[in-house]
């Protein structure tokens, strides 16, 4: 550039143009600035390139110190992992030798838990099938049992129906005699009776007429006689008691050789000397006499005496009053035919009583046995139909306890084939391995790069 204080040339299209001093003083101003700017910028330079290299230096050093550091400690580092492998490798010995056995104890354990497991089923299913068993012979036992006393109910039965037949076939027989014995004595009074007739119509002393000074005493002394012969137990008293004004004359009571009640007769004796006009009717005493034996509580009513002698009806022999429960009239000559007559009647009619609650009793028996079996069978069945129901359910569940244990034992193989493949990676394993492997840089190989 040509320097004028007129005219400047432009050093690339080399024209000149005039300037006054004020812009030339500017101009100048502007060029030194900018070489100023320059030899500043050079000189910063060279300022800062010394100070990098001293500060390369010195980080050059303190990276030195530190990488001498950390050799050092990469040395004690791999001084103490070869003490600690040789630690390991002894705590892994240990470890292993505890491992083998832990697992020696689990699978002695297992074996035992399976054993022990199938040992506790074979035990409960025998026991099952032991009560099972139990209670099917208890079942058969109770059922013989029942079986045994229904026979023995049945043959006490038969001897029961024997007897009874028994005793009807005496009793008929009895009956057959007493029969004969009865006609014989009804002829034999008839003819009494007839020569009686005969006697009165030709003014004779009659029977009647010697018992009528003491007619009372007559059937006393007649009932004496009978009871040392046939009788002992029977008693004839007195009629004391007044009920409701009125009374019997005589109450006969008899009991049998076990001294149970048989029966009871209330006797009304009627007498009416020869010669009386006023002459009395039986009729007009039955009324009162059976309600003399309703008060005393006696089962049968008999009136004695000689009253009507005409009529053909009283004179026939005992003549039961249909109008009246258990009422009877008889002449004086039939008072023992009267008495051994009802006594006899009503000994097989309290016989029929007791064969009768004897019967009751047994079917009271056997009804309680039957009511007790049907009890114990209702009882029983269900409970055992229980049993028989829960089998399937009881074998279900063995089967699932062997599929259970079945399982625990794979279970069990698996982890013991896990163990068996651990034990073999962990032999495999090597710490220097792990070494080897990482980021850690070798000593010498950093400064080697950066020389």
């Amino acid at each position: 550039m040509t320097k004028s204080h007129n005219q400047i040339t432009c050093p690339k299209c080399h024209s000149a143009f005039s300037i006054d001093k004020s812009d030339y003083a500017l101009i100048s101003q502007q060029v030194r600035t900018k070489e100023f700017n320059s030899e500043l910028e050079k000189k910063v330079q060279s300022e800062l390139t010394k100070s990098m290299k001293i500060k390369e230096n010195e980080l050059d050093h303190k990276y030195q110190k530190q990488i001498l550091e950390k050799v050092n400690l990469i040395t004690q580092l791999r001084n103490d992992i070869k003490l600690q492998e040789e630690q390991h490798k002894n705590d892994k010995k240990q470890n292993n030798e505890a491992l083998e056995k832990k697992i020696s104890n689990l699978e002695k354990i297992i074996e035992l838990n399976d054993s022990q497991g199938q040992l506790n089923i074979e035990k409960a299913t025998k026991e099952k099938v032991e009560k099972i068993s139990k209670l099917e012979n208890d079942l058969k036992l109770l059922a013989a049992n029942h079986e045994i006393i229904l026979n023995n109910s049945l043959e006490t039965k038969d001897k029961e129906i024997a007897k009874i037949n028994k005793e009807k076939d005496q009793i008929k027989a009895d009956k057959k005699i007493a029969e004969l014995e009865l006609k014989q004595k009804y002829t034999l009074e008839n003819t009494l009776l007839k020569d009686e007739i005969e006697r009165l119509k030709n003014h004779q002393p009659s029977l009647t007429k010697d018992i009528g000074e003491d007619f009372e005493q007559y059937f006393v002394d007649q009932f004496n006689s009978l009871k040392q012969v046939a009788f002992p137990n029977a008693t004839f008293e007195k009629d004391n008691i007044l009920i409701d004004g009125t009374k019997g004359d005589f109450i006969l009571k008899y009991c049998d050789e076990e001294g149970d009640h048989v029966t009871s007769i209330m006797f009304e004796m009627k007498f009416e000397k020869e010669g009386t006009k006023s002459k009395r009717k039986y009729k007009k005493f039955f009324e009162k006499l059976d309600k003399d034996r309703i008060k005393k509580g006696c089962e049968y009513a008999v009136l004695m005496g000689n009253l009507e002698k005409d009529s053909d009806f009283y004179n026939e022999g005992i003549c039961e009053i249909f109008d009246y429960k258990n009422l009877y009239v008889c002449r004086p000559q039939h008072f023992k035919q009267i008495i051994g007559w009802i006594i006899k009647l009503s000994r097989k009619s309290l016989l029929d009583k007791r064969e009768l609650r004897l019967a009751k009793q047994n079917n009271v028996k056997n009804d309680i046995i039957s009511q007790n079996m049907n009890i114990f069978r209702e009882g029983l069945l269900p409970q055992l139909e229980l049993v028989y129901s829960n089998r399937p359910k009881f074998l279900e569940y063995i089967d699932e306890s062997i599929k259970s244990l079945s399982k625990l034992r794979a279970l069990y193989i698996t982890d013991t084939n896990n163990i068996e493949t651990a034990k073999n990676k962990l032999s495999q394993f090597r710490f220097e391995n792990i070494i080897n492997n990482s980021n850690i840089l070798e000593p010498g190989k950093e400064l080697d790069k950066k020389s």
